[in-house]
């Protein structure tokens, strides 16, 4: 494969002698250059780009007062383009003290020659490879090419100086992956470090202009942030970048998939130093971390242990098969006549003589060791079992709400799976396929198939998790959602916050907008109920309703529903 041209700028007011250097270069090959001449004066000019260029060749062959002052400014406005200098022989001497200032090399102009010439051009732009790339060794990271801890902490402190002046606030994000070592450690570093390249990848391409990230640890990464406007938008960058980390990464044939803790400091509120802001949000960062092991079921958060140890392939698949699994169900209602639309599942995992997991503390190990399949696929069995049982009770137009991890949505795997467990009397209609928001993006048109099959057959999607994460307009317009879940964490923080009422009121307009059916998850109290029905909600889910229960227990509070409120679903 032939190499790229190099573009070289001559620089020269004498256009017989660029005439002249062009007719030397024509006959190269490897390189083959691509000349193009400019006046002396023309690097003073506000449209001079030399970022255009490869390198550059400065006719210094009739020195004057001004030679020295043009290569100063030149070596100032483009310091990243290699500096070939043409001279007489009588001035090399003087000229050879500039070249380790900055020139890259010299070439006398009675030496005027092909070979000459190119030599010394190839040479430069050796030279400034070279540099270039011990400079990036010292301040960036080789694997990621992020920026170093001490970079990125000379680029806040210049921040924190710049905002002291304007007025200006910023926002600190200090990130840190979730299960990169189980899967570091089981599927080997060079797995690890594909997996860590990706996503610096990603958090480079979510930011903004003027955002910097840098990697800071082995799994962990800093976020600026400048200027901050309002605090919604670290909220809202912070779940854009939640939303790019944890989409499944294709790994040698492997999806691999890591979940992602974020913590937040603000300037000036948690901090008006460097230091003193990176300790706050890696402070919220960790508190972050231990809210989510509390509370992270639909249920309250009852004295459940961090499950923090290694799990392997062989102790999960063995936990399936024994059946230490099991389903819980909460149900969603419509708030007007009380009528239970469906049951959402969610799965437990009973180990022998030990507290009850709930799925937050082992579903990661389980997407990390690659069982998410064979998991759903036991979950999908044991709904739709219930489901029927359900109805033989009469309540047949119940639907049942299975959540999809992100390696189910898979079009080999999960229309196949679906179709080869429903029963002869059950309608695909009366199955939800909850998907998290977070889960879908561009980059997995695999996954928008799959659920158009299963739109196809009847089957309902519901996209959970609005308002938790970022915009969901894009998937909305290849997505065929029938329903919308604002997110628990909206609903609960509705009344403390004005932009959390905003959010769940612009999700309702929005449902209305595109005749979608809006649900709101995470209903604990009297109080968000009648907030939400200001808004003009009708379907919810939560606690105050009914906490998730066993299938039989769920069986028991259907009837004992049914005989308070007078219903009964029919066919």
């Amino acid at each position: 494969m032939n190499a790229p041209d190099v573009h070289l700028l001559v620089l020269t007011d004498d256009l017989a002698l660029a005439e002249r250097i062009q007719d030397l270069l024509e006959p190269a090959e490897q390189p083959a250059f691509r000349c193009s001449h400019a006046p002396l004066a023309a690097i003073r000019h506000p449209d001079f780009t030399p970022a255009d260029f490869d390198v550059c060749l400065l006719d210094a062959s009739h020195p004057s007062p001004e030679t020295r002052q043009q290569i100063d400014h030149l070596l100032g406005c483009a310091f990243e383009l290699p500096l070939v200098m043409l001279t007489e022989r009588s001035n090399l001497r003087s000229e050879l003290a500039i070249l380790a200032q900055g020139v890259a090399g010299c070439v006398p102009l009675q030496e005027l020659t092909a070979e000459t010439l190119t030599r010394q051009l190839c040479h430069a732009m050796a030279r400034y490879a070279s540099e270039q790339r011990w400079r990036k060794m010292a301040t960036h990271d080789d694997l990621t090419e992020l920026p170093r801890r001490a970079v990125f902490m000379e680029h806040l402190e210049s921040a924190i100086a710049r905002a002291d002046r304007t007025g200006d606030r910023l926002a600190l994000l200090y990130l840190d992956l979730d299960g990169f070592k189980a899967i570091n450690d089981s599927q080997g570093h060079t797995t690890g470090d594909a997996l860590l390249k990706e996503t610096a990848n990603r958090l480079k391409q979510a930011l903004r202009k003027g955002d910097i990230v840098a990697r800071i640890g082995g799994d962990e990464f800093v976020v600026l942030q400048q200027p901050l406007a309002e605090d919604a938008q670290a909220e809202w960058l912070a779940r854009r970048l939640e939303k790019c980390v944890t989409a499944p990464v294709n790994v040698e044939g492997k999806a691999l998939q890591v979940g992602l803790s974020i913590g937040i400091a603000r300037y000036p509120e948690d901090g008006t130093q460097a230091e003193s802001l990176i300790q706050a949000a890696d402070q919220a960062m960790y508190d972050m971390k231990r809210q989510r092991h509390s509370g992270a079921a639909p249920e309250k958060a009852s004295a459940q242990p961090e499950q923090t140890r290694s799990l392997s392939v062989q102790q999960l698949t063995l936990a399936i098969e024994k059946g230490e699994f099991e389903l819980v169900f909460q149900p969603i209602l419509d708030t007007r006549n009380q009528r239970v639309m469906a049951l959402e599942a969610f799965v437990r995992w009973r180990q022998p003589g030990q507290v009850d997991l709930l799925a937050a503390q082992f579903l990661p190990q389980i997407e990390n060791r690659g069982l998410s399949q064979t998991l759903g696929a036991w979950i999908m069995r044991e709904a739709l079992i219930w489901q029927s049982r359900w109805a033989g009770k009469g309540f047949d137009d119940i639907a049942v709400a299975i959540n999809l991890s992100a390696l189910e949505i898979d079009p080999s795997h999960l229309l196949p799976t679906l179709q080869a467990l429903l029963r002869p009397r059950q309608t695909p209609e009366n199955v939800w396929l909850e998907v998290n928001s977070s889960l879908l993006s561009s980059s997995r048109p695999d996954a928008f198939e799959a659920l158009r099959q299963a739109t196809e057959v009847g089957m309902t999607v519901v996209l959970d998790n609005i308002g938790g994460g970022d915009s969901c307009i894009e998937t909305l317009t290849r997505l065929k959602a029938a329903i919308l879940k604002v997110d628990r964490a909206v609903v609960q923080r509705m009344r403390e916050q004005v932009i959390y009422k905003v959010l769940a009121q612009s999700t309702y307009s929005l449902c209305q907008s595109l005749s979608l059916l809006p649900i709101a998850s995470g209903v604990e109290n009297e109080s968000q109920q009648s907030l939400l029905e200001e808004l003009g909600f009708t379907r919810m889910q939560g606690n105050h309703f009914c906490p998730a229960q066993t299938g039989y227990a769920m069986m028991e509070w259907l009837e004992r529903h049914h005989s308070q409120s007078g219903l009964m679903s029919t066919a």
